[in-house]
């Protein structure tokens, strides 16, 4: 297993690769399924799988030679994004009604905000002026690292997330009486 990494590590890392396509794609992916096996809260897989939107919807658009309108791209990726609801969305995780609330709005949440740093990551990258190889790739993967780090601490517990539950019963108390 660790010769077939460092093969498609290597093979990456001298190959005229585009920067923002396939590379990308595997290490995020590879990043949520990490997340996953070392056990960390549903909203840092979350990130890393919207992470992985973006850089999917680059590589789709580069095989479609002619641009048919305006943000195309950007088409493409938000399409790519409401597969990814969809498929989170009929995943059936089982347990009570908390459990599968609590399970569907994490990987929403962190999806949404995994878009969010990496479209904001990649225009990031335009004032970066260093002469890098995988340059948007890296400053990608480490602004994704810092937002899973401070979800985690911030999801940990599912603090916040108990409080809206909590609020959200006493405001529907409040209606129905």
């Amino acid at each position: 297993m660790n010769k077939a990494i460092l093969f498609l590590f290597v093979i990456f890392l001298f190959s005229n690769v585009v920067e923002a396509c396939p590379f990308c794609t595997i290490v995020f992916s590879s990043a949520a399924f990490s997340a996953n096996y070392f056990g960390l809260d549903l909203i840092v897989f979350g990130l890393f799988i919207g992470a992985t939107i973006i850089p999917s919807g680059h590589f789709i658009n580069s095989f479609i030679k002619k641009e048919y309108f305006k943000f195309q791209n950007g088409f493409i990726s938000f399409i790519l994004f409401l597969i990814t609801i969809f498929i989170i969305l009929i995943f059936d995780p089982g347990g009570n009604i908390y459990y599968r609330i609590n399970f569907i709005l994490k990987l929403l949440i962190g999806s949404f905000i995994g878009v969010l740093i990496t479209v904001l990551a990649f225009m990031l990258n335009k004032f970066i002026k260093l002469k890098i190889k995988f340059k948007k790739t890296i400053v990608s993967f480490i602004f994704l690292i810092i937002t899973g780090v401070i979800l985690q601490l911030i999801f940990r517990n599912d603090i916040l997330l108990d409080l809206s539950f909590y609020l959200g019963s006493k405001f529907f108390f409040l209606i129905s009486s």
